[in-house]
């Protein structure tokens, strides 16, 4: 799962993990359209509603990357987090292994099974400070 630098544009992700991208071995360049809602998300919160296939994941990454140095390190020392919904649990695991190949920060992947909708304050205090 090796991300290699563009040599010429910082907002293309090359991912060789055959299993991540049908083809293997893909570069990713940002169309005009996502360049722009990125760099709105840039100076503010934001919620991407596109349709399937229009490059929510490809902006998220590019966002995530950007802030990971706001993103690295623990929420007591002023450390930030990054939360990423979708809506089904095959969805839960594809986006945290594509944010983890091409960013390099730990995800943290919760679902229905998980039973965390009846979750105690204790339960999720505890989840938080093991990812710290």
């Amino acid at each position: 799962m090796a991300e290699a630098a563009h040599p010429s544009n910082p907002h293309v992700l090359r991912t060789d993990d055959e299993s991540l991208e049908p083809a293997g071995g893909c570069e990713f360049i940002a169309r005009a359209y996502q360049l722009e809602l990125f760099e709105q998300a840039k100076k503010q919160n934001s919620i991407l509603v596109l349709g399937t296939g229009s490059g929510k994941t490809f902006i998220s990454v590019l966002l995530i990357k950007e802030l990971a140095e706001q993103i690295r390190g623990s929420l007591s020392g002023g450390s930030k987090r990054t939360v990423f919904v979708v809506n089904t649990v095959p969805l839960v695991y594809q986006q945290a292994l594509s944010i983890e190949t091409h960013t390099g920060l730990r995800v943290g992947k919760y679902e229905g099974s998980m039973a965390v909708d009846y979750w105690t304050n204790d339960q999720e205090t505890g989840r938080r400070r093991e990812e710290e």
